[in-house]
């Protein structure tokens, strides 16, 4: 895959996922609303989902979806507005953008590394429990789960003298659910996709509302089970300290910005489960829908164009007739296999077939390799490309040309 084609691929994901991730943006509050915080939190699954839907092969079939898609709530062309308008850089200049991308990825994810190890540093020598560990110096950010193989509950230095029994059991149910439901790795997949995506400013602002969602969900599974602790737990949650700043791979009870919501969460009444079956069904449509509408977008665009020969080029360059193919009378065909490069020049060529074998070889070369083409286009990017060339030699042609 050339620098071009890389760059390519970033920019069209990068259209989808802005695209399912302002979807997620807009439809979050009210699914949370009416069907609960799980699902509130579950349509963050719209954002991989919209990134896989966009590398699925096009097919004839999507220019017959992008007219009914719309009609299931989502226009095609919101998603293809980007991608059809995006022009990328060729050769050179195609391959300074993507090494900036790759200093910026490199910068961020070297950010979040120092930011962990930071934290980890800070938190000292821990002292392992029963299902946990605690640390031995006064950290803002506990209690948390922190890492991934294994996650590890962190709990304060003095989380029994902060906390009583009940708030304690309270707070490791709240961590243990993080470690059930697989959020550290979520969290991860999301440092990963700031990094890739560190130029667009949309996954930074949606990685913080993805932590607010995944602590409200966290708390209303939690509640769920203890419907008794709304008191306690709300007492525990005032009673943590405020961690503006979580670590990347890190998931901290005292998240500061949804806490408001939180206590709120606590006097509302949980959803019923037809309602956050329902909330489920719905968003499994949305999803089913935000796929076909991001595979149907990859045909608005213009469609793939071969490579095409430049007939002046080969009459400019005609392949010379050996001279001893003419004293003997000999006719042949040869196929070269050419490789075009976005300029249309012709990067590299070899013989497919030739008869009779070896006569005509070199000429074909010599000749295949000055010609010109017109690059083939994909989404109105120019790329590289093979194109197969007949020539046929023929004695009833001038010594010094050759036909097609």
């Amino acid at each position: 895959m050339t620098a071009s084609e890389l760059l390519r691929l970033l920019l069209a994901l990068t259209a989808a996922g802005s695209f399912g991730t302002a979807l997620v943006l807009l439809v979050r509050i009210p699914a949370r609303r009416h069907f609960g915080a799980g699902v509130g939190y579950a349509t963050w699954l719209l954002v991989p989902v919209a990134l896989a839907a966009s590398r699925l092969p096009a097919s004839g079939l999507a220019a017959e979806l992008r007219h009914s898609v719309p009609t299931l709530g989502i226009s095609t062309q919101a998603v293809s507005a980007a991608s059809a308008q995006l022009s990328t850089p060729s050769g050179g200049a195609a391959v300074v953008w993507l090494a900036l991308w790759l200093a910026g990825a490199a910068l961020a994810a070297f950010g979040m590394f120092r930011a962990q190890r930071r934290l980890l540093r800070r938190l000292g020598p821990l002292t392992p429990g029963t299902g946990y560990f605690t640390a031995q110096t006064a950290v803002s950010e506990l209690p948390a789960t922190l890492g991934l193989w294994p996650a590890r509950i962190v709990l304060p230095h003095d989380f029994e003298a902060r906390f009583d029994l009940e708030q304690r059991a309270l707070v490791l149910a709240h961590e243990r659910c993080h470690i059930a439901r697989g959020d550290p790795w979520i969290n991860a997949l999301a440092a990963v996709l700031r990094c890739v995506f560190w130029f667009n400013p949309l996954f930074h602002f949606a990685a913080a509302r993805l932590r607010q969602d995944q602590e409200l969900a966290c708390d209303a599974a939690v509640l769920a089970a203890h419907p008794r602790g709304r008191r306690r737990y709300g007492e525990a949650l005032l009673l943590a300290q405020l961690a503006d700043f979580p670590a990347p791979l890190g998931c901290h009870f005292g998240f500061c910005h949804p806490l408001k919501e939180r206590i709120r969460m606590l006097h509302a009444a949980q959803p019923s489960n037809l309602r956050r079956g329902t909330g489920l069904i719905a968003l499994a449509l949305a999803a089913a829908t935000l796929t076909t509408a991001v595979w149907a977008a990859q045909d608005a665009g213009p469609s793939y164009q071969p490579v095409k020969e430049i007939l002046a080029s080969r009459q400019n360059h005609p392949p010379r007739y050996p001279v001893e193919a003419i004293r003997d009378g000999i006719s042949g065909n040869v196929v070269v296999v050419a490789d075009v490069d976005e300029h249309g020049r012709v990067v590299g060529a070899r013989i497919e077939h030739s008869e009779p074998q070896g006569v005509f070889d070199a000429a074909s070369l010599q000749a295949v390799v000055q010609w010109q083409f017109e690059p083939a286009t994909r989404n109105g990017l120019a790329i590289r490309e093979q194109i197969r060339v007949p020539i046929t030699f023929s004695v009833t042609d001038e010594p010094d040309d050759a036909t097609n």
